[in-house]
């Protein structure tokens, strides 16, 4: 009787292709810091839903030996970015549209509190959601993909008042 690794008998078991060593590619992600702008809450209200957030991704990519990068995925909540490399590519700056709704609810506590503005007007916030980021190198055999997680960060900016008013917003006499 042969006896092979149990991930070859569940790889071949659930149809999954056989994933290579880590190693054998590169994948890193960095995440930019992306901003929203919030209007002032009630102070009983500790929850906010931010507008459409656009996060970007600084990737860096490569697939060794013979194989080329065929497809970089990139999927935040429910919003899904693929991007097809060109020939010799080897970094991206993915910008991803997430719309309100797919994100969680975000506990805000006493920030942008209506009538409490003062001089904290921004809110960092280290990862309200994650990307999950694949890369797939075709090679002759059955592709290999590799897969990386990153935090994105979120600054909440608090839209002052504007007290004094401009022209443009004073009614026509």
């Amino acid at each position: 009787m042969i006896a092979f690794p149990i991930s070859i008998v569940m790889a071949a078991w659930l149809n999954v292709p056989q994933q290579m060593p880590v190693a054998r590619n590169e994948l890193t992600v960095q995440a930019l810091e992306a901003v929203a702008q919030i209007s002032p809450h009630a102070p009983a209200q500790r929850q906010i839903k931010t507008p459409e957030v656009s996060f970007s991704l600084q990737i860096r990519f490569a697939c060794m030996g013979d194989a080329t990068p065929q497809l970089l995925s990139v999927g935040i909540a429910d919003t899904l970015y693929r991007h097809v490399p060109v020939t010799g590519q080897r970094t991206l700056l993915a910008r991803v549209d997430v719309p309100s709704e797919q994100i969680a609810p975000i506990n805000i506590g006493d920030f942008c509190v209506a009538g409490r503005i003062g001089t904290n007007n921004a809110l960092r916030l280290p990862g309200v959601a994650t990307a999950q980021v694949s890369l797939r190198c075709d090679r002759k055999a059955p592709p290999v993909i590799q897969a990386t997680s990153v935090a994105l960060p979120l600054r909440l900016v608090c839209k002052q008042p504007d007290d004094q008013g401009t022209a443009a917003d004073s009614p026509a006499r």
